[in-house]
């Protein structure tokens, strides 16, 4: 991460303000306002560059340091006298896709399976009911129907989606392989230069279904260099494990 981001910290009722000085995957370098008590738990946001929303995060504070330079002469910084290292919880180190920008344009192909304890059949049926993913999954704020087939299946379709802390907008056209258990779609609008991809269901025994979830897309504002990893390893597969304990309990 560049150092210089203006990070909002939230330790102990205090509110304090900080900048970023590096970062790992395991944790942050700041500089700070204010002292902060080794041991203790922090919330903090990052205001990134280029429009993009806030990262909220958390973490503990493993060291607080006077900065060496504090005080003297010609100090580069001297409304952050602090250095402060934050060591990033269990879960901000999972959903954290780290913050170096690589350009304006991503092309990502990616896919994830599970095994489902339900018929594959219901699994396929419960894809299909797009005004019900806000209920399971997390990253999906909206989802409306805008034109439907004949038997009332959704053709178009509306998807509001978190990604990469921002909302993003898409219209989809989905079609139906009954045969197959497949569905699949293409881009029709929104925010997304293009993107297309499939669900697809193999029985694996009567009560039993293997669900694959296949995305090509290209995105056209600024991402990290690591959104690869992000979609992949975590969007997706949560995704897909929204899905399966939706599904296993419907």
């Amino acid at each position: 991460m560049p150092a210089g981001y203006e990070v909002f910290l939230k330790c102990q009722g205090r509110t304090s303000l900080a900048r970023s000085r590096d970062i790992s995957p395991h944790g942050i370098g700041l500089l700070s306002q204010g002292a902060l008590p080794q041991g203790a738990a922090v919330d903090f946001s990052i205001v990134p560059p280029e429009g993009m929303l806030n990262v909220e995060l958390q973490g503990r504070i493993r060291h607080c340091l006077l900065h060496p330079e504090a005080g003297k002469a010609g100090q580069t910084d001297r409304a952050y006298p602090y250095l402060v290292g934050i060591e990033f919880s269990a879960e901000a180190k999972e959903s954290f896709p780290f913050l170096e920008i690589q350009g304006r344009v991503l092309r990502y192909q990616g896919a994830h399976s599970v095994l489902i304890e339900a018929e594959a059949s219901s699994c396929y049926r419960l894809m299909t009911e797009f005004e019900r993913y806000p209920e399971w999954a997390k990253e999906i704020v909206e989802a409306k129907v805008h034109d439907r087939y004949p038997d009332g299946r959704g053709r178009r379709v509306e998807l509001v989606a978190n990604i990469y802390f921002r909302k993003v907008r898409t219209l989809l056209d989905y079609s139906y392989d009954d045969r197959s258990l497949c569905l699949s779609w293409v881009s029709a609008g929104g925010d997304l230069q293009s993107v297309s991809g499939r669900y697809f269901f193999k029985p694996q025994g009567s009560q039993r279904a293997a669900a694959t979830y296949e995305l090509s897309m290209i995105l056209d504002f600024p991402v990290p260099n690591r959104v690869v990893r992000y979609f992949s390893q975590i969007v997706m597969r949560r995704f897909m494990r929204d899905f399966k304990v939706w599904a296993e309990k419907s």
